[in-house]
């Protein structure tokens, strides 16, 4: 067993545990499904050089199981990167990422198309491979994806200036890069290293990422998801992010409001309270991830020594 081999172990481990503990927090935060699909096609691609290193499936199966998380990866950061810059795209079309998956999905299929499968890549036991030109087409296509939603996120964060996170975001920006640079360095030496960079590269670039743009810790984790918890409790409550907007409320917190929680997501607290006619007993309390405070806990008819209104 080599290291490679280990760091792969490793790397599908951690892009399966992101994608658990994501999907648990921040109900609100923009890409959170297309960032646990990010992990996945990671996890598929370090899965495909994993079985095939190790010689568990032959080098035409293994190149498939690879190739399936080579192709969709680029896209879905892509589309990733739109969410945090907060494009209108992002947020007028969540399904766009299909878009930027379409070609790929199509280059992958041609993989099992028989002679035709020779256009984009032809494998051969024993060898290098052959690279025909549709592979060539579909690189280009993914060093632009990555290199263009690189530049959207920290091109949005220049320009916004976001208090406490704009920082971090242009870093996560240009070390999202550092995968795209290994895998062309790979290429440029005629990809004959049995050992690509790009995978163990994108795994380190994946933790910049939950770290800088989720709350919560690395590996932190729920048994039952804080959305199902806050559903399930009995008294009112809301959740804010931190800006203020709400982004959960509980079916307690409906009845006493009298509105749907589709009517109250998005809107800000004070403006969802003062639809209320009747007056209104309410407390706050900050939800905080280490020294960053993240959101707002407000519980409606609180104690009396608690009551705010």
């Amino acid at each position: 067993m080599t290291l490679f081999e280990v760091a792969l172990e490793l790397n599908i481990a951690l892009a399966l545990w992101l994608c658990l503990g994501v999907s648990q927090a921040d109900r609100s935060t923009p890409g959170r499904a297309t960032f646990g699909a990010l992990c996945l096609s990671a996890m598929v691609w370090c899965t495909g050089e994993l079985v095939e290193q190790r010689g568990l499936v032959d080098e035409w199966l293994g190149d498939r199981i690879k190739y399936l998380g080579v192709l969709t990866l680029p896209p879905l950061w892509a589309a990733f990167a739109a969410h945090v810059a907060r494009l209108d795209v992002s947020r007028r079309a969540p399904w766009f990422a299909l878009v930027l998956l379409l070609p790929q999905l199509l280059l992958f299929g041609l993989l099992f198309a028989g002679g035709w499968s020779s256009l984009y890549l032809t494998s051969i036991h024993g060898a290098d491979d052959r690279y025909g030109p549709l592979w060539w087409v579909s690189l280009g296509y993914s060093y632009l994806l990555v290199a263009g939603g690189s530049a959207a996120m920290i091109a949005s964060a220049l320009r916004e200036r976001r208090p406490g996170t704009w920082r971090r975001q242009v870093a996560v920006g240009f070390a999202s890069l550092v995968p795209m640079a290994g895998n062309a360095l790979y290429v440029a030496t005629d990809l004959r290293s049995p050992y690509p960079p790009a995978p163990i590269l994108f795994s380190i670039a994946l933790i910049a990422l939950r770290q800088t743009l989720f709350s919560g810790g690395l590996l932190q984790t729920l048994p039952v998801s804080h959305a199902e918890l806050v559903t399930q409790l009995p008294v009112p409550l809301l959740l804010t992010d931190r800006r203020g907007a709400v982004v959960q409320l509980n079916p307690a917190a409906e009845r006493r409001l009298g509105i749907p929680e589709a009517h109250a997501l998005g809107r800000s607290l004070d403006a969802v309270l003062a639809e209320f006619a009747e007056p209104l007993a309410w407390d706050t309390t900050p939800v905080r991830c280490g020294s960053r405070e993240i959101g707002q806990i407000v519980l409606l008819d609180p104690p009396a020594k608690h009551r705010r209104s």
